[in-house]
């Protein structure tokens, strides 16, 4: 009979190791010169826009998810920077 606990936890591991790479990988991309130049960019284009109050709601829905997946990658880029240092102690 199968060890279902050993079999979720490999699961889990392996799911632990595949997001640390993705969030090292983001940090290295994100963090170089043309990165950095790149979110700046998009930062000021999604979030120095001022909204009408007439907006439609979708639009602003929108431009709000597009503002969370810009907090997101800085997000990423913070947690992988930090594992990056960690990992070259």
């Amino acid at each position: 009979m199968p060890d279902w606990t050993e079999f979720a936890q490999r699961h889990i591991d392996a799911s632990k190791a595949e997001l640390d790479d993705w969030v090292k990988l983001t940090a290295r991309l994100f963090s170089s010169a043309d990165g950095q130049r790149w979110l700046a960019h998009v930062r000021q284009d999604k979030f120095g826009r001022t909204l009408s109050p007439a907006i439609p709601e979708a639009e602003l829905r929108h431009l709000e998810g597009q503002r969370q997946m810009i907090r997101d990658i800085d997000a990423l880029v913070a947690k992988g920077l930090d594992a990056l240092k960690k990992a070259s102690e």
